[in-house]
């Protein structure tokens, strides 16, 4: 809504007052709704926290017994240059992560880039003055950084690995789950 231009005669302050009290009442209405719809949400939360919670304990129990597997029969499941196995409840794979560089506690951008100059090693950092992260991560991969040093320019590398991951076909589980009839 846009504000539009007043075409009555000034307002007295008891038409303002008025006003202000009908949007108060609004105001204390609204407030009252939502702490009563609130803690009827509660509520329901409470009433489903110990089931979801269940569900998530065994979720993360089938994700480590499904990655265990996984890498068990790993040779045999991804030949070639595949990276994803489609299923017929589902798809998996594994995603390489590459390694982070992150400062450490108390140290600024600013000070680790000068760190990294004083001790020679400019070659990891970028012209504007910023962290050369993939340059560290790749000199810190090669072994020519030591991790020693990068703590003294005030860096912590964090080396990268794979992601598991997987994502259910809902649908196909779903007609599996009628099937069966649950």
């Amino acid at each position: 809504m846009g504000i539009q231009k007043a075409k009555a005669a000034p307002a007295t302050r008891e038409v303002l007052d008025h006003k202000l009290l009908a949007i108060g009442r609004c105001v204390l209405e609204m407030e009252g709704l939502e702490a009563q719809m609130n803690a009827e949400i509660d509520t329901v939360k409470e009433r489903f926290a110990a089931r979801l919670e269940q569900l998530r304990t065994s979720i993360e129990v089938g994700r480590v017994d499904l990655r265990l597997a996984v890498e068990d029969s790993r040779q045999d499941l991804f030949k070639g240059r595949s990276k994803t196995l489609k299923l017929l409840f589902g798809k998996l794979g594994f995603r390489v992560q590459k390694a982070t560089i992150r400062l450490l506690q108390g140290i600024k951008t600013e000070d680790a880039v000068r760190l990294l100059e004083r001790n020679m090693l400019s070659h990891c950092v970028r012209v504007k003055k910023e962290l050369g992260k993939d340059r560290i991560a790749k000199s810190f991969a090669a072994e020519t950084l030591p991790a020693d040093l990068l703590k003294r320019c005030g860096l912590d590398v964090r080396p990268g690995g794979e992601d598991f991951w997987f994502k259910p076909d809902q649908a196909s589980i779903r007609k599996q789950m009628e099937k069966d009839g649950g």
